[in-house]
């Protein structure tokens, strides 16, 4: 099968879907498929068309970003012009999904329209540009053209249940086309690796608004004012690595940067809990990667993330927002080595039972299969 992947940011970008597309391409050419992946190439980016793991990947120049975070990509042209039997373009709020949408409408190839989350009720973000971007995304774009896009497409997928009822919901879509097709790891590369080192609390993600920066800075504090042996690791970048860097002392807190995605299992083995105080996601794969690694989760609960987080089984949730509580729960997983190692064991089963990619791979066979 010929099949078009979509997406507006891939790596050396780095990013959950990103990374979903990535590993999800790679095992469909595994399979025999004909994959090609088509996304955005930057201004000084010197990559261009090239091919990785079995497939090829065609990288558009983009125009500019709406946002910083909304690539203007020009790529209906292409998808008018070659042929492919399927198209899965991934998340709903991008210029490349409207695309893809519009050239369903123009060509009749099959569209799968893959759900990372954003579809959360306004997050209480305490940034102007941010409470603007998601007010005109909730509404405007939303109820126009974003609802126009996932109707367009022939399934709806999505990484987490509770974004398939808010779809339902918010755009009238009929269950019949919708999936469920999670978020997936592969436990065997978090096997082999050892821990090194004294109480380590690790943050891996985007230095955004939407990620619980702010919150996240206010933990540290909190957790290091009644446990002054605890370190933090903070793995990613983005808007606000500075805040962090000038926020919090060095002589705790480790600000690593950006890192190739095959080192998350060094930075997680070395690590006694993960914090993710994210204002909005679908379903973060780092609770799956922290999982597989045995390594207790303390989250905030939105989106996807009480699919994967059980509370009081493999970590602790807690309402957005709330330092207080978050501290807590970390204090507590901290001071306990046996609850701990007893939210690892079980966060391991639940990975290696629920999130394998060949299971994920197989529905995503399924469903080209239903609609082609």
């Amino acid at each position: 099968m010929r099949i078009l992947q979509i997406s507006p940011y891939f790596p050396p970008y780095v990013g959950g879907s990103e990374g979903y597309c990535h590993q999800l391409s790679k095992r469909l050419a595994k399979e025999g498929h004909e994959v090609t992946v088509l996304t955005s190439r930057f201004h000084g980016d010197r990559r261009h068309d090239d091919s990785m793991d079995g497939f090829q990947v065609i990288r558009t120049l983009c125009l500019g970003e709406t946002w910083g975070v909304n690539p203007a990509t020009p790529i209906l042209h292409k998808l008018l012009r070659e042929r492919f039997d399927v198209i899965h373009a991934h998340s709903y709020i991008f210029f490349t999904s409207n695309q893809a949408a519009l050239a369903r409408k123009l060509s009749r190839t099959p569209l799968v329209l893959h759900l990372h989350g954003g579809i959360d009720a306004f997050p209480p973000i305490d940034d102007f540009s941010t409470k603007l971007r998601f007010h005109m995304k909730n509404k405007f774009y939303d109820p126009t053209i974003g609802r126009w896009t996932v109707r367009a497409a022939d399934a709806v997928a999505s990484v987490s249940k509770r974004d398939i009822e808010l779809g339902k919901k918010r755009w009238g879509l009929n269950g019949a086309n919708m999936y469920w097709v999670p978020n997936a790891i592969d436990p065997s590369d978090f096997d082999g690796y050892h821990a090194d080192g004294g109480p380590n609390v690790i943050f891996i993600g985007r230095l955004e608004p939407w990620k619980g920066v702010r919150t996240l800075i206010d933990v540290a504090r909190s957790v290091r004012s009644k446990r002054d042996d605890v370190v933090f690791t903070i793995v990613g970048d983005g808007s606000l690595r500075e805040l962090v860097r000038n926020s919090l002392p060095e002589d705790y807190v480790k600000v690593i940067g950006l890192v190739p995605h095959q080192r998350i299992p060094e930075f997680l083995a070395n690590s006694t809990v993960l914090v993710l105080p994210s204002f909005m996601e679908g379903m973060p794969t780092v609770c799956l990667e922290a999982s597989a690694m045995k390594v207790p989760v303390v989250a905030s609960d939105v989106g996807g993330t009480s699919e994967i987080v059980i509370h009081g089984e493999n970590g602790y949730l807690f309402e957005p927002g709330n330092v207080r509580a978050c501290t807590e729960r970390i204090l507590e997983l901290l001071s306990d080595a046996d609850l701990a190692r007893n939210f690892g064991e079980k966060g391991r089963e639940l990975a290696e039972k629920d999130y394998s990619w060949s299971g994920v791979v197989k529905k995503v066979e399924e469903i080209y299969e239903r609609i082609t």
